[in-house]
């Protein structure tokens, strides 16, 4: 998880999967609502070396209310 009170930020995850290897991502991002007109990128690449290895992805946008 990642937490923007900045306005700026990258986050880049690289996996390689083989055999039955399994892999989740659960990218989730929240914008403080001290950092409005954030800039974020959430990047996630994965390589699967096998049909029996597997890649579960949710990423997620949160905004914190503004009041």
């Amino acid at each position: 998880m990642v937490e923007h009170s900045v306005q700026r930020s990258t986050v880049i995850l690289q996996r390689i999967l083989d055999e039955q290897a399994r892999g989740v991502f659960h990218g989730r991002i929240i914008v403080h609502k001290d950092a409005q007109k954030t800039d974020a990128k959430q990047t996630n690449r994965n390589l699967l070396l096998s049909d029996d290895a597997r890649i579960d992805t949710k990423p997620q946008l949160r905004f914190k209310p503004t009041t």
